[in-house]
């Protein structure tokens, strides 16, 4: 198994170095401010204990420089309350909307349930340090209060049909689903620009998210470390090829698969066209990411959907797909090609970069014998292979494979920035082996 130290992802700690309030949190805290009624729910008091600020006190920009430049005796999101936060009721509405608007949701869902999955998620309990984060959290730019919802949707429904008679597992599944991104409050937030080039520095960055978000949970009052548990695992995968910690096996619980499933599930949902379906063909590609039963559970909700209907009828431009096609087929033209290397760069690696290395090869000779199963050649021009795709007369099958090329080239893409993360977190020896590798497998595409 393939494990990364806490240490080394996490450049950032929550607190820094020093145990002071982190910057990125209290502007997000303050900014939140101008909106809503953000006070301190005790007196905030520092390590020698010194009266920073009276309970009830407003944060705002009056107090910034008192903050900034404290350290209080516990974290300051523990000490914040926002009466007119994030609450019950809007989270209730916004699943109901989201359940509208996505099927698939009830599609999930245990059908014998005593309550619906909004009125669920609108009656989970936020204490109010956790409603405060939830609220700061919600307050950030790009639909984040609408995507948590989502989450906990998909989680609390896969828990009701896998984890039936454990209400109180359900609900606490729900609530770190509601908050599984918090530690992105604690990065710096140029690291969240969609539009930055996602090299390794930055996605060390991202990666710290999952366990910032635990740290801070695991203290929080209605939080704790079940919460803090999850929240630390939504991005692990079964095989060990997840992040941040690279878990695998017996390690990556139940519980912990059904929130990873449901942020990427999530992730293709607000991408566009076809989620389950396109969840459905991801899995016969790695099916190692997730156990039988969480992926059995999508596949069963797929079946004789309208989605898949749809998803069947969606179809890339020509050019688009031969682009598409042309990466899939050179990357693994490449991957076969550079064998030689793989043995030559295992018969110098440390024992983590060849853990590393063996989890990703297992993926790339797993994409390779489902690109051969499909009767998909890598010898062809990726003209002749989406005009062979083409000629296939049964429709379904032609779309299936046509969409299963779109898989393989993000798949392919998100093994490379795997192996650039992970051999940017070891030592220099090892560090450089991964490189010399990845660059080898990249070649010259852009």
């Amino acid at each position: 198994m393939s494990k990364v130290s806490d240490r080394r992802i996490v450049l950032l700690d929550p607190h820094g170095e020093t145990g002071g309030v982190n910057p990125h949190y209290l502007h997000h805290l303050l900014s939140a401010g101008e909106r809503y009624d953000v006070r301190a729910g005790a007196d905030i008091t520092s390590e020698s204990g010194a009266r920073l600020l009276a309970a009830r006190t407003r944060l705002d920009e009056d107090v910034r420089e008192v903050l900034r430049h404290s350290r209080p005796s516990r974290p300051l999101e523990n000490s914040v309350v926002i009466a007119d936060g994030i609450g019950g009721a809007q989270l209730q509405q916004l699943a109901a909307q989201l359940i509208d608007e996505y099927p698939l949701l009830l599609a999930l869902d245990a059908v014998d349930a005593d309550e619906s999955l909004p009125e669920v998620i609108g009656r989970l309990r936020l204490s109010p340090p956790l409603q405060a984060l939830l609220t700061v959290y919600a307050e950030q730019p790009g639909e984040r209060l609408r995507h948590a919802v989502g989450v906990a949707l998909l989680t609390l429904s896969m828990a009701r049909k896998l984890l039936p008679g454990k209400a109180m597992l359900q609900r606490q599944l729900a609530l770190a689903a509601l908050v599984h991104d918090v530690g992105e409050l604690f990065i710096e937030p140029v690291f969240h620009d969609r539009e930055r080039e996602l090299d390794a520095t930055v996605f060390r960055q991202i990666a710290s998210h999952p366990l910032i978000g635990s740290r801070v949970l695991a203290a929080m009052e209605g939080a704790g470390p079940l919460v803090a548990d999850a929240v630390l695992s939504h991005h692990e995968r079964l095989d060990g090829f997840g992040y941040p910690r690279g878990i695998a096996d017996e390690q990556f619980t139940l519980p912990q698969q059904l929130l990873a499933k449901a942020e990427w599930l999530a992730g293709l949902i607000e991408a566009g066209t076809g989620p389950l379906m396109r969840a459905t063909i991801s899995a016969k590609l790695i099916p190692g990411e997730f156990s039988q039963p969480v992926s059995l559970l999508v596949y069963m909700a797929t079946r004789g959907s309208r989605e898949m209907a749809e998803f069947l009828d969606s179809v890339e431009t020509e050019q688009q797909l031969a682009r598409k096609a042309a990466m899939v087929v050179t990357l693994l033209r490449r991957f076969l090609g550079l064998r030689a290397l793989v043995d030559g760069v295992l018969a110098k690696a440390g024992p983590e970069l060849r853990a590393v290395m063996e989890r990703g090869l297992q993926r790339l000779q797993r994409i390779h014998a489902v690109f051969g199963s499909a009767g998909l050649d890598h010898s062809m021009s990726p003209e002749q292979l989406i005009a062979g795709i083409k000629a296939r007369p049964d429709p379904d099958e032609r779309q299936e494979l046509l969409n299963l090329v779109d898989e393989f080239g993000w798949r392919m893409r998100e093994i490379e920035r795997t192996f650039r993360l992970r051999g940017s977190l070891m030592a220099p020896g090892d560090a450089a082996l991964m490189q010399a590798f990845v660059a080898q497998l990249k070649g010259d595409l852009a």
